[in-house]
């Protein structure tokens, strides 16, 4: 199971650095490997509704280059997942 805390994880071969808080330390090495690795050792599986959001946020942070906030993100992930039917 993956720990909140951990230093480091292993996926295909490739070593990813966590923060204390278990984020990415280079959110240029995130890829779909990561992000199913990470899913599966806390028991999600992605389906499409999942990866809509994830991309969804990706591209935000990507344009705006900081995170989305935690009061904006909800409410704009949900129009954007009810407008392709992922509710």
């Amino acid at each position: 199971m993956l720990e909140k805390y951990h230093a480091e994880i292993q996926v295909e071969g490739k070593t990813i650095h966590l923060n204390y808080h278990g984020y990415l330390t280079n959110d240029q090495v995130w890829d779909e490997d990561i992000a199913e690795f990470i899913a599966k050792e806390v028991g999600i599986d992605l389906n499409i509704c999942y990866w809509e959001a994830i991309y969804f946020i990706r591209d935000d942070f990507n344009q705006y280059e900081v995170p989305p906030s935690r009061k904006v993100m909800p409410r704009e992930i949900g129009h954007y997942l009810k407008s392709i039917k992922c509710t």
